[in-house]
């Protein structure tokens, strides 16, 4: 069927509103994508890009550090704020390793962990207040709130729970696995397995496990 010529004057007007409609939409839609990937970006963007593979985030984060510092993570509100020289040292929570100078090869997860450690490394904290007191000690391995809090030149230490050879201050090699457990002990080379097993162990060399309850 012929259309009338009115009809496809109308028609072909229709198309080409239609076919302006869309390219007018695409070159909108294409700026609006623009603009929401420039608006949401992080302003100022991450950390890193710092020489020696260094990243640092958060106010005074890796705040000391010199030139000599390598693979330093620092993430949070004055994580690493002493550090210098020290070398592949991560710092995650507010005040992680804060008083870490020269020390290497630590891992401090949680506000406080490691805290007061200066030149003591290969040392892991994870947990609130985890190995808070360290200062030279090394190869100690704390993970649980307050584990290993209150100890301060401990060596080859393992704490794994609540409390777990917190209050104690000496001994070195210690096993502690359990919610309080050696929570005060300051003797050396002790294995404790179970909730508050060897809790005042002052002797060396000595394996106990918890009492299974009744």
């Amino acid at each position: 069927m012929k259309l009338p010529q009115s009809l496809k004057v109308l028609l072909n007007r229709g198309v080409f509103r239609n076919a302006t409609w869309r390219r007018g939409a695409f070159v909108i839609g294409f700026a609006t994508l623009r603009f929401c990937g420039s608006a949401f970006a992080l302003d100022p963007p991450p950390g890193g890009g710092y020489p020696n593979q260094v990243t640092a985030l958060g106010q005074d984060a890796l705040f000391s550090q010199s030139i000599g510092g390598l693979e330093a993570t620092a993430l949070g509100y004055q994580a690493l704020y002493y550090n210098t020289t020290g070398v592949q040292n991560t710092a995650v929570g507010r005040s992680a390793l804060h008083n870490n100078t020269t020390g290497g090869g630590n891992v401090a997860v949680g506000d406080d962990a490691l805290y007061d450690t200066t030149t003591g490394g290969s040392n892991v904290a994870i947990g609130l207040n985890a190995l808070i007191a360290n200062t030279t000690g090394n190869l100690n391995v704390a993970v649980g709130y307050t584990a290993l809090q209150a100890h301060t030149i401990s060596i080859g230490n393992t704490a794994v729970g609540y409390d777990a050879m917190s209050l104690g201050t000496t001994g070195i090699y210690n096993t502690a696995i359990g919610n309080v457990a050696m929570a005060f002990a300051t003797g050396s080379e002790n294995t404790a397995l179970g909730d508050s097993a060897m809790n005042t162990a002052a002797v060396v060399t000595t394996l106990r496990l918890a009492a299974p309850p009744v």
